[in-house]
Protein backbone atom coordinates (compact mmCIF):
# COMPACT_ATOMS: atom_id res chain seq x y z
CA UNK A 1 0.00 0.00 0.00
CA UNK A 2 3.01 2.41 0.47
CA UNK A 3 4.51 1.82 -2.86
CA UNK A 4 0.79 3.05 -4.07
CA UNK A 5 0.58 5.96 -2.57
CA UNK A 6 4.42 6.68 -3.38
CA UNK A 7 3.64 5.89 -6.86
CA UNK A 8 0.46 8.14 -6.92
CA UNK A 9 2.16 11.21 -5.42
CA UNK A 10 5.47 10.68 -7.62
CA UNK A 11 3.25 10.87 -11.06
CA UNK A 12 0.70 12.98 -9.92
CA UNK A 13 2.76 15.76 -7.85
CA UNK A 14 1.79 18.83 -9.06
CA UNK A 15 1.52 22.76 -7.72
CA UNK A 16 -1.65 22.61 -5.49
CA UNK A 17 -1.97 24.43 -2.55
CA UNK A 18 -5.66 23.51 -1.35
CA UNK A 19 -5.69 22.32 2.64
CA UNK A 20 -9.38 21.68 2.39
CA UNK A 21 -9.40 18.15 2.78
CA UNK A 22 -10.95 16.46 -0.97
CA UNK A 23 -11.41 19.95 -2.03
CA UNK A 24 -11.92 20.55 -5.71
CA UNK A 25 -10.45 23.65 -7.33
CA UNK A 26 -10.93 25.37 -10.49
CA UNK A 27 -9.37 24.29 -13.76
CA UNK A 28 -5.82 24.98 -14.03
CA UNK A 29 -4.51 27.24 -16.56
CA UNK A 30 -3.04 24.71 -19.32
CA UNK A 31 0.35 23.82 -18.82
CA UNK A 32 2.62 24.29 -22.15
CA UNK A 33 4.34 20.73 -23.30
CA UNK A 34 7.57 21.38 -22.16
CA UNK A 35 5.97 21.75 -18.95
CA UNK A 36 4.35 18.33 -19.08
CA UNK A 37 7.79 16.62 -20.47
CA UNK A 38 9.67 18.22 -17.73
CA UNK A 39 7.09 16.18 -15.28
CA UNK A 40 6.90 12.94 -16.64
CA UNK A 41 10.03 11.12 -17.33
CA UNK A 42 10.04 9.84 -20.90
CA UNK A 43 11.15 6.17 -21.38
CA UNK A 44 12.28 4.16 -25.02
CA UNK A 45 9.68 1.24 -25.24
CA UNK A 46 11.25 -1.81 -24.50
CA UNK A 47 10.29 -5.23 -25.97
CA UNK A 48 8.12 -7.25 -24.39
CA UNK A 49 9.62 -10.18 -22.15
CA UNK A 50 6.50 -12.29 -22.37
CA UNK A 51 5.88 -12.27 -18.84
CA UNK A 52 2.04 -10.73 -18.33
CA UNK A 53 1.87 -9.23 -15.33
CA UNK A 54 -0.72 -7.24 -13.43
CA UNK A 55 -3.62 -9.65 -14.93
CA UNK A 56 -4.45 -6.81 -17.51
CA UNK A 57 -7.95 -7.20 -19.05
CA UNK A 58 -8.61 -5.80 -22.60
CA UNK A 59 -12.27 -4.83 -23.33
CA UNK A 60 -13.37 -5.67 -26.62
CA UNK A 61 -16.61 -4.08 -28.70
CA UNK A 62 -16.77 -7.16 -31.33
CA UNK A 63 -18.76 -5.19 -33.75
CA UNK A 64 -16.03 -2.58 -34.02
CA UNK A 65 -12.93 -4.36 -33.67
CA UNK A 66 -11.60 -6.55 -36.92
CA UNK A 67 -13.64 -7.37 -39.74
CA UNK A 68 -11.93 -10.92 -40.93
CA UNK A 69 -14.52 -11.13 -43.82
CA UNK A 70 -14.92 -7.84 -45.74
CA UNK A 71 -18.75 -6.96 -44.99
CA UNK A 72 -17.75 -4.03 -43.10
CA UNK A 73 -18.63 -5.23 -39.49
CA UNK A 74 -16.06 -6.34 -36.97
CA UNK A 75 -16.58 -10.15 -35.96
CA UNK A 76 -15.42 -12.95 -33.72
CA UNK A 77 -12.98 -14.34 -36.18
CA UNK A 78 -11.46 -10.73 -36.25
CA UNK A 79 -10.82 -10.91 -32.74
CA UNK A 80 -8.87 -14.63 -33.14
CA UNK A 81 -6.73 -12.83 -35.81
CA UNK A 82 -5.52 -10.26 -33.19
CA UNK A 83 -4.68 -12.61 -30.72
CA UNK A 84 -0.77 -12.50 -31.39
CA UNK A 85 -1.51 -8.06 -31.35
CA UNK A 86 -2.74 -8.84 -27.81
CA UNK A 87 -0.81 -10.90 -26.45
CA UNK A 88 2.37 -8.77 -27.11
CA UNK A 89 0.72 -5.99 -25.58
CA UNK A 90 0.55 -8.10 -22.43
CA UNK A 91 -3.06 -8.86 -21.87
CA UNK A 92 -3.97 -11.86 -19.57
CA UNK A 93 -7.44 -11.55 -20.27
CA UNK A 94 -10.13 -10.18 -22.75
CA UNK A 95 -13.74 -8.80 -22.44
CA UNK A 96 -16.21 -9.09 -25.01
CA UNK A 97 -19.32 -6.88 -24.97
CA UNK A 98 -22.22 -8.94 -25.74
CA UNK A 99 -22.07 -11.14 -28.78
CA UNK A 100 -26.03 -12.79 -28.32
CA UNK A 101 -28.58 -12.11 -31.07
CA UNK A 102 -30.15 -9.55 -30.33
CA UNK A 103 -31.92 -6.03 -32.40
CA UNK A 104 -29.64 -2.99 -31.36
CA UNK A 105 -25.78 -2.18 -32.46
CA UNK A 106 -24.88 -2.50 -28.61
CA UNK A 107 -26.35 -5.69 -27.88
CA UNK A 108 -27.33 -5.49 -24.39
CA UNK A 109 -31.41 -6.35 -25.34
CA UNK A 110 -30.76 -10.89 -25.42
CA UNK A 111 -32.83 -12.25 -27.99
CA UNK A 112 -31.32 -15.73 -27.00
CA UNK A 113 -28.21 -16.07 -24.26
CA UNK A 114 -27.19 -19.18 -25.86
CA UNK A 115 -27.20 -18.12 -29.58
CA UNK A 116 -24.49 -16.10 -30.93
CA UNK A 117 -25.30 -12.85 -33.00
CA UNK A 118 -24.90 -13.87 -37.06
CA UNK A 119 -23.24 -10.70 -37.67
CA UNK A 120 -20.21 -11.71 -35.51
CA UNK A 121 -20.14 -15.65 -36.71
CA UNK A 122 -21.20 -18.44 -35.29
CA UNK A 123 -20.75 -20.50 -32.07
CA UNK A 124 -18.05 -22.77 -33.76
CA UNK A 125 -15.89 -19.31 -34.39
CA UNK A 126 -16.37 -18.33 -30.48
CA UNK A 127 -15.32 -21.89 -29.61
CA UNK A 128 -12.12 -21.49 -31.75
CA UNK A 129 -11.69 -17.84 -30.50
CA UNK A 130 -11.57 -19.40 -26.93
CA UNK A 131 -9.19 -22.57 -27.47
CA UNK A 132 -6.76 -19.94 -29.36
CA UNK A 133 -6.76 -17.06 -26.89
CA UNK A 134 -5.88 -20.26 -24.20
CA UNK A 135 -3.13 -21.29 -26.09
CA UNK A 136 -1.86 -17.46 -25.34
CA UNK A 137 -3.06 -17.72 -21.82
CA UNK A 138 -5.60 -15.16 -22.50
CA UNK A 139 -9.24 -15.58 -20.36
CA UNK A 140 -11.96 -15.06 -22.45
CA UNK A 141 -15.32 -13.26 -20.38
CA UNK A 142 -18.53 -12.43 -22.01
CA UNK A 143 -20.53 -9.67 -21.05
CA UNK A 144 -23.67 -10.93 -19.59
CA UNK A 145 -27.37 -9.41 -18.68
CA UNK A 146 -29.19 -10.49 -15.44
CA UNK A 147 -31.32 -7.37 -15.89
CA UNK A 148 -33.22 -7.33 -18.67
CA UNK A 149 -33.78 -9.43 -21.96
CA UNK A 150 -34.90 -8.15 -25.37
CA UNK A 151 -38.54 -7.80 -26.26
CA UNK A 152 -38.41 -10.36 -28.75
CA UNK A 153 -36.89 -12.89 -26.44
CA UNK A 154 -38.94 -16.03 -26.36
CA UNK A 155 -39.37 -15.94 -23.02
CA UNK A 156 -41.21 -12.81 -23.30
CA UNK A 157 -43.02 -13.17 -26.13
CA UNK A 158 -44.64 -16.54 -24.81
CA UNK A 159 -44.87 -14.73 -21.24
CA UNK A 160 -47.49 -11.90 -23.23
CA UNK A 161 -49.72 -14.21 -24.67
CA UNK A 162 -51.50 -14.99 -21.44
CA UNK A 163 -51.77 -14.78 -17.72
CA UNK A 164 -51.19 -18.52 -17.73
CA UNK A 165 -47.94 -18.84 -19.41
CA UNK A 166 -45.29 -20.61 -17.74
CA UNK A 167 -42.77 -17.70 -18.26
CA UNK A 168 -45.45 -15.29 -17.17
CA UNK A 169 -43.26 -14.81 -13.68
CA UNK A 170 -40.29 -14.64 -15.31
CA UNK A 171 -41.26 -11.14 -15.84
CA UNK A 172 -42.71 -7.97 -13.72
CA UNK A 173 -46.65 -7.81 -15.02
CA UNK A 174 -49.23 -5.67 -13.78
CA UNK A 175 -52.99 -4.74 -14.75
CA UNK A 176 -52.60 -1.08 -12.86
CA UNK A 177 -50.42 2.00 -15.07
CA UNK A 178 -47.69 1.92 -12.67
CA UNK A 179 -45.17 5.10 -13.70
CA UNK A 180 -43.16 4.48 -16.15
CA UNK A 181 -44.56 0.69 -17.14
CA UNK A 182 -45.54 -0.18 -20.88
CA UNK A 183 -48.74 -1.40 -21.90
CA UNK A 184 -48.05 -5.09 -23.15
CA UNK A 185 -47.80 -4.89 -27.08
CA UNK A 186 -50.01 -7.82 -27.68
CA UNK A 187 -51.69 -11.10 -26.37
CA UNK A 188 -52.61 -9.43 -22.72
CA UNK A 189 -53.23 -5.98 -23.91
CA UNK A 190 -54.73 -5.33 -20.80
CA UNK A 191 -51.43 -5.27 -18.80
CA UNK A 192 -48.31 -3.47 -18.36
CA UNK A 193 -44.69 -4.77 -17.77
CA UNK A 194 -41.64 -2.84 -16.20
CA UNK A 195 -38.84 -1.70 -18.36
CA UNK A 196 -36.63 0.23 -16.74
CA UNK A 197 -33.93 1.20 -19.01
CA UNK A 198 -36.64 1.19 -22.26
CA UNK A 199 -39.68 -0.50 -23.64
CA UNK A 200 -37.57 -2.96 -25.46
CA UNK A 201 -35.88 -4.17 -22.85
CA UNK A 202 -38.45 -5.72 -20.17
CA UNK A 203 -37.22 -6.51 -16.99
CA UNK A 204 -36.85 -10.06 -15.38
CA UNK A 205 -38.29 -10.99 -12.25
CA UNK A 206 -36.38 -13.33 -9.95
CA UNK A 207 -39.12 -12.96 -6.82
CA UNK A 208 -37.58 -12.53 -3.34
CA UNK A 209 -34.10 -12.24 -2.89
CA UNK A 210 -34.11 -15.01 -0.07
CA UNK A 211 -35.23 -17.73 -2.83
CA UNK A 212 -34.08 -16.10 -6.49
CA UNK A 213 -32.79 -19.76 -6.96
CA UNK A 214 -36.01 -20.72 -7.00
CA UNK A 215 -37.78 -18.65 -9.45
CA UNK A 216 -37.77 -19.96 -13.50
CA UNK A 217 -35.80 -16.80 -14.47
CA UNK A 218 -33.05 -17.38 -12.50
CA UNK A 219 -32.85 -21.06 -13.81
CA UNK A 220 -32.70 -19.85 -17.34
CA UNK A 221 -29.94 -17.27 -16.11
CA UNK A 222 -27.82 -19.82 -14.53
CA UNK A 223 -28.63 -22.79 -17.37
CA UNK A 224 -27.21 -20.02 -20.17
CA UNK A 225 -24.57 -19.13 -18.38
CA UNK A 226 -23.57 -22.97 -17.64
CA UNK A 227 -23.84 -23.91 -21.54
CA UNK A 228 -21.11 -21.11 -22.04
CA UNK A 229 -18.77 -22.51 -19.36
CA UNK A 230 -18.92 -25.48 -21.29
CA UNK A 231 -18.20 -24.03 -24.20
CA UNK A 232 -14.68 -22.54 -22.07
CA UNK A 233 -15.37 -19.02 -21.03
CA UNK A 234 -13.77 -18.36 -17.97
CA UNK A 235 -16.29 -15.40 -16.58
CA UNK A 236 -18.62 -13.31 -17.07
CA UNK A 237 -18.91 -9.33 -16.68
CA UNK A 238 -22.31 -8.83 -15.64
CA UNK A 239 -23.99 -5.58 -16.71
CA UNK A 240 -25.91 -3.20 -14.35
CA UNK A 241 -26.08 -5.28 -10.90
CA UNK A 242 -27.74 -2.30 -9.29
CA UNK A 243 -30.58 -2.56 -11.24
CA UNK A 244 -31.55 -6.47 -10.78
CA UNK A 245 -34.02 -5.35 -7.95
CA UNK A 246 -35.08 -2.24 -7.60
CA UNK A 247 -34.01 -0.37 -4.50
CA UNK A 248 -30.11 -0.05 -5.20
CA UNK A 249 -29.20 0.07 -1.10
CA UNK A 250 -31.01 -2.84 0.14
CA UNK A 251 -29.24 -5.91 0.43
CA UNK A 252 -31.30 -8.04 -2.70
CA UNK A 253 -29.05 -7.19 -5.11
CA UNK A 254 -25.89 -8.38 -3.21
CA UNK A 255 -27.80 -11.56 -2.05
CA UNK A 256 -28.81 -12.22 -5.51
CA UNK A 257 -25.34 -12.00 -7.24
CA UNK A 258 -23.78 -14.05 -4.54
CA UNK A 259 -26.10 -16.88 -5.07
CA UNK A 260 -25.68 -16.01 -9.05
CA UNK A 261 -21.72 -16.51 -8.25
CA UNK A 262 -21.97 -19.60 -6.18
CA UNK A 263 -24.05 -21.67 -8.66
CA UNK A 264 -21.72 -20.59 -11.48
CA UNK A 265 -18.58 -20.74 -9.18
CA UNK A 266 -19.70 -24.60 -8.18
CA UNK A 267 -20.43 -25.52 -12.18
CA UNK A 268 -16.93 -24.31 -12.47
CA UNK A 269 -14.83 -26.12 -10.50
CA UNK A 270 -12.36 -28.22 -12.28
CA UNK A 271 -13.26 -26.73 -15.91
CA UNK A 272 -10.65 -23.97 -16.50
CA UNK A 273 -8.68 -24.53 -19.26
CA UNK A 274 -5.82 -22.34 -17.78
CA UNK A 275 -5.89 -24.07 -14.16
CA UNK A 276 -7.85 -21.21 -12.25
CA UNK A 277 -9.71 -22.54 -9.29
CA UNK A 278 -12.74 -20.02 -9.57
CA UNK A 279 -14.63 -18.52 -12.48
CA UNK A 280 -13.99 -14.85 -13.05
CA UNK A 281 -17.22 -12.86 -12.19
CA UNK A 282 -17.11 -8.86 -11.82
CA UNK A 283 -20.40 -6.20 -11.82
CA UNK A 284 -20.68 -2.84 -13.23
CA UNK A 285 -21.75 -0.94 -10.37
CA UNK A 286 -21.58 2.47 -10.99
CA UNK A 287 -22.19 3.44 -6.92
CA UNK A 288 -20.31 5.92 -4.52
CA UNK A 289 -17.85 3.74 -2.57
CA UNK A 290 -19.58 3.22 0.67
CA UNK A 291 -22.53 1.91 -1.19
CA UNK A 292 -20.77 0.41 -3.89
CA UNK A 293 -18.91 -1.86 -0.90
CA UNK A 294 -22.18 -3.65 -0.08
CA UNK A 295 -22.11 -5.45 -3.58
CA UNK A 296 -18.69 -7.37 -2.83
CA UNK A 297 -21.00 -9.30 -0.59
CA UNK A 298 -22.02 -10.71 -3.48
CA UNK A 299 -19.48 -10.86 -6.04
CA UNK A 300 -15.37 -10.71 -5.75
CA UNK A 301 -14.85 -8.35 -8.65
CA UNK A 302 -16.50 -4.66 -9.11
CA UNK A 303 -15.90 -1.91 -11.35
CA UNK A 304 -14.94 1.29 -9.55
CA UNK A 305 -16.37 4.05 -11.22
CA UNK A 306 -16.92 7.49 -9.10
CA UNK A 307 -13.96 7.26 -7.05
CA UNK A 308 -11.11 5.63 -8.57
CA UNK A 309 -11.54 6.59 -12.63
CA UNK A 310 -13.11 9.74 -12.41
CA UNK A 311 -10.56 11.40 -9.75
CA UNK A 312 -7.94 9.90 -11.37
CA UNK A 313 -8.55 11.73 -14.48
CA UNK A 314 -9.45 14.99 -12.32
CA UNK A 315 -6.52 14.92 -10.80
CA UNK A 316 -4.66 14.62 -13.75
CA UNK A 317 -6.76 16.99 -15.92
CA UNK A 318 -6.28 19.48 -12.83
CA UNK A 319 -3.20 19.41 -11.66
CA UNK A 320 -4.76 18.76 -8.45
CA UNK A 321 -3.48 15.73 -6.66
CA UNK A 322 -3.00 15.97 -3.60
CA UNK A 323 -5.72 13.79 -2.06
CA UNK A 324 -5.85 10.75 -5.06
CA UNK A 325 -3.47 8.88 -2.70
CA UNK A 326 -5.06 9.38 0.67
CA UNK A 327 -8.25 9.02 -1.22
CA UNK A 328 -7.93 5.72 -2.74
CA UNK A 329 -6.60 4.12 0.49
CA UNK A 330 -9.02 5.06 2.38
CA UNK A 331 -11.47 3.58 -0.36
CA UNK A 332 -9.81 0.02 -0.44
CA UNK A 333 -10.33 -0.51 3.04
CA UNK A 334 -14.31 0.76 2.99
CA UNK A 335 -14.28 -2.89 0.73
CA UNK A 336 -11.72 -4.88 2.56
CA UNK A 337 -14.51 -4.48 5.65
CA UNK A 338 -17.24 -5.89 3.36
CA UNK A 339 -14.89 -8.76 1.19
CA UNK A 340 -11.14 -9.10 2.65
CA UNK A 341 -10.30 -10.60 -1.06
CA UNK A 342 -11.91 -7.89 -3.19
CA UNK A 343 -10.66 -7.66 -6.74
CA UNK A 344 -10.62 -3.63 -7.39
CA UNK A 345 -11.60 -3.60 -11.41
CA UNK A 346 -9.88 -0.19 -12.21
CA UNK A 347 -10.19 1.80 -16.05
CA UNK A 348 -9.56 5.24 -17.32
CA UNK A 349 -12.51 4.79 -19.49
CA UNK A 350 -15.07 2.28 -21.06
CA UNK A 351 -17.78 1.51 -23.75
CA UNK A 352 -20.31 3.83 -22.11
CA UNK A 353 -17.72 6.49 -21.38
CA UNK A 354 -16.14 9.80 -23.00
CA UNK A 355 -12.54 7.88 -23.89
CA UNK A 356 -10.07 8.75 -21.26
CA UNK A 357 -8.12 11.16 -23.96
CA UNK A 358 -11.09 13.29 -24.58
CA UNK A 359 -11.79 13.65 -20.91
CA UNK A 360 -7.88 14.88 -19.40
CA UNK A 361 -7.46 17.09 -23.24
CA UNK A 362 -8.44 16.21 -26.04
CA UNK A 363 -6.83 17.28 -28.57
CA UNK A 364 -4.58 19.83 -26.67
CA UNK A 365 -0.85 19.45 -27.17
CA UNK A 366 -0.43 17.72 -23.57
CA UNK A 367 -2.99 15.44 -23.80
CA UNK A 368 -0.76 12.58 -25.20
CA UNK A 369 1.52 13.16 -21.98
CA UNK A 370 -1.56 13.46 -19.36
CA UNK A 371 -3.04 9.85 -20.77
CA UNK A 372 0.41 7.90 -20.40
CA UNK A 373 0.28 9.07 -16.62
CA UNK A 374 -3.15 7.70 -16.37
CA UNK A 375 -2.08 4.50 -18.16
CA UNK A 376 1.05 5.03 -15.60
CA UNK A 377 -0.92 4.53 -12.29
CA UNK A 378 -3.55 2.24 -14.29
CA UNK A 379 -1.27 -0.12 -14.79
CA UNK A 380 1.32 0.01 -11.98
CA UNK A 381 -1.28 0.75 -8.99
CA UNK A 382 -3.58 -1.66 -7.21
CA UNK A 383 -6.22 -3.41 -8.79
CA UNK A 384 -6.95 -5.70 -11.69
CA UNK A 385 -6.66 -3.21 -14.75
CA UNK A 386 -9.15 -3.03 -18.13
CA UNK A 387 -7.91 -1.48 -21.37
CA UNK A 388 -10.53 -0.47 -23.38
CA UNK A 389 -9.73 -1.17 -27.25
CA UNK A 390 -8.10 1.92 -29.17
CA UNK A 391 -7.08 3.41 -25.76
CA UNK A 392 -3.33 2.17 -26.18
CA UNK A 393 -3.77 4.21 -29.66
CA UNK A 394 -4.84 7.25 -27.90
CA UNK A 395 -8.14 7.56 -29.58
CA UNK A 396 -10.24 10.61 -28.99
CA UNK A 397 -14.06 10.13 -28.52
CA UNK A 398 -16.62 12.31 -26.66
CA UNK A 399 -19.98 10.67 -25.71
CA UNK A 400 -21.58 13.91 -24.89
CA UNK A 401 -21.86 15.46 -28.51
CA UNK A 402 -24.04 14.05 -31.60
CA UNK A 403 -23.53 10.32 -32.42
CA UNK A 404 -23.32 9.58 -28.29
CA UNK A 405 -22.14 5.78 -28.39
CA UNK A 406 -21.18 5.61 -31.61
CA UNK A 407 -18.53 8.34 -30.57
CA UNK A 408 -17.24 6.00 -28.12
CA UNK A 409 -17.32 2.62 -30.15
CA UNK A 410 -15.58 3.55 -33.40
CA UNK A 411 -13.55 1.35 -35.49
CA UNK A 412 -10.25 0.02 -34.38
CA UNK A 413 -7.37 1.40 -36.54
CA UNK A 414 -5.01 -1.20 -37.67
CA UNK A 415 -3.41 0.81 -40.50
CA UNK A 416 -1.79 4.12 -40.61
Amino acid sequence: MLRYFLLCAALLAVACNSDKPGGIPGPSPEPSGKDIVDQVSQYDARPFDGEKRAGVFYEIYVRSFADSDGDGIGDLNGVTAKLDYLDDLGVAGIWLLPIYTCDSEHGYDVIDYTAVNPDYGTLADLENLVAEAHKRKIRVILDFVPNHTSHYCPWFVEACKSAGSPYRDFYHFSQTAKPGWIAVPSGTTDWFYQGVFDRSMPDLNYGPAASCEQSGAFVALTDAAKFWVGKGVDGFRLDAVKHIYDSDTSDENPTWLGKFYSELNAHFQGKSALGFKDIYMVGECWMATEQMAGYYKGLPALFDFTAWADRLLYAIQNDHAKWFPKDMIAEREVFAAERPDFIQATKLSNHDESRARTEVGGSHAVSLQRCKMAAAVLLTSVGSPYIYYGEELGFFGDKTEKGGDRNVREPMLWKP
